[in-house]
């Protein structure tokens, strides 16, 4: 029930096999996570700059 404050239910809670963790964790977390943030960050003003972005209608 998410509605319910039970903070136990995190305690023993493992992460699924096949989750999807795009940089890693603890020890192994990726050296450059922090680089590409940046980069994607910066990558996406200079594309809001460059190009007029406007909704559309809908149909």
């Amino acid at each position: 029930n998410p509605d319910e404050f039970i903070p136990e239910r995190f305690l023993n809670n493992e992460i699924a096999k096949n989750a999807f963790i795009p940089f890693g964790g603890g020890t192994r977390i990726c050296p450059g996570k922090n680089m590409s943030n940046v980069l994607m960050k910066t990558l996406l003003i200079l594309l809001l700059r460059k190009y007029d972005v406007e909704l559309v209608d809908k149909v």
